[in-house]
């Protein structure tokens, strides 16, 4: 039989040299410890110890599929201890072979690493304080890398600090100019402003309902929110201030029915004759009731309140008379011969009732 390892003559039954597997247990001990040495001590790349790889590779028998998985298990051991600076590794990245580098790049370890690299650098960072040239050079430098794990991790991580800077913002209820101008630089030195999550976001949603009713409040005309396709025609000087969806509209009506009706109870007076008494034909009442306008969209204008559901109805904001917010909703009363009330549910109708109130 032959060696498994240098492939030459074992003898009878034998697979193997003892040697031969002592040297190959060396190896794959020793090829994880010269790549972590490279990276956390001697902080070199790849290609200064390629040829000691080769060597050890060649002198243990360690197939080349068996060298790719401890290189990339060693450097992979490296991010998820969080040892080493992230102007060491990129370097050392960028040296390894192009099959080596795509592993790494790829890797849960690599995406996870970044997310905590980031996180812990904005928890230093107080308020509103701006974040530093390196790290937005950093930034784009992994954006060009484009890789789609990697930019979904540090989206997440950007979309929690600006969740927690807007909630900083909004804490006296008043946005200046220097909170926008600080907020607007953190969203273009992240790329937020260039994702779609951003739009999705409720935080960011809050941010822009919070200066559209400051600019209402100045006097001035919203023009924040864009909006294609809208499934309405604006009037004269009316101007969209904002589109919600997903809305549940109800329309007051009342109804009528009769109450009280009876046939009464029939008396036997004697052998085929009956007398009937207490019958009554009731009387009619009146009743209110919710009326359902379908799931849609409530349009808020600078003139209208629209909404655009199953059915769709326009409410002149001059003719709201009242405004009653819910948890999860809002009851709007029309001025009309006999007032009419609309509800609309699905929603936190803060920013509603705030533009309806300073519009009016």
């Amino acid at each position: 039989m032959k060696c498994k390892y240098c492939h030459c003559p074992s003898g009878f039954l034998r697979r193997k040299h003892k040697e031969c597997e002592e040297k190959h247990n060396l190896a794959i001990a020793k090829i994880p410890s010269v790549v972590s040495k490279s990276i956390l001590e001697d902080k070199q790349t790849y290609t200064s110890v390629e040829g000691q790889i080769s060597l050890l590779s060649a002198s243990g028998y360690v197939p080349p599929y068996m060298v790719e998985m401890l290189v990339e298990n060693a450097i992979l051991s490296v991010f998820r201890d969080n040892q080493v600076r992230p102007d060491i590794i990129e370097p050392y990245i960028d040296s390894l072979p192009s099959n080596y580098k795509e592993l790494i790049l790829n890797s849960a370890e690599y995406s996870e690493y970044w997310q905590k690299q980031f996180t812990s650098y904005l928890s230093t960072l107080s308020g509103s304080t701006a974040i530093d040239e390196e790290h937005i050079e950093k930034i784009q430098a992994l954006k060009e890398r484009n890789i789609p794990q990697l930019s979904s991790g540090l989206q997440r991580v950007f979309l929690s600090e600006l969740s927690k800077r807007i909630d900083l913002i909004l804490e006296d209820g008043v946005i200046d100019t220097r909170e926008e101008e600080s907020l607007s630089d953190y969203l273009v030195a992240t790329g937020l402003q260039e994702m779609e999550a951003l739009y999705q976001s409720a935080s960011f949603e809050r941010f822009v309902q919070s200066l559209i009713l400051r600019d209402i409040q100045e006097g001035k005309i919203p023009d924040r929110c864009k909006v294609t396709g809208l499934p309405i025609l604006l009037g004269k000087n009316e101007h969209l201030v904002w589109v919600h969806r997903g809305i549940n509209g109800y329309e007051q009506k009342t109804g009528r029915r009769r109450v009280g009706k009876s046939n009464g109870v029939s008396v036997r007076v004697c052998k085929g004759v009956y007398y009937r008494v207490g019958a009554s034909k009731g009387y009619s009442v009146d009743y209110q009731y919710q009326d359902s306008l379908g799931c849609g969209l409530l349009i808020v204008t600078n003139k209208n309140l629209v909404f655009v559901g199953t059915k769709s109805i326009k409410i002149p904001l001059s003719k709201i008379i009242s405004c009653t917010p819910y948890q999860d909703g809002i009851e709007i009363v029309k001025d009309a011969a006999t007032p009419k009330g609309y509800t609309f549910a699905g929603y936190d109708p803060w920013f509603t009732i705030n533009a309806v109130q300073s519009l009016v």
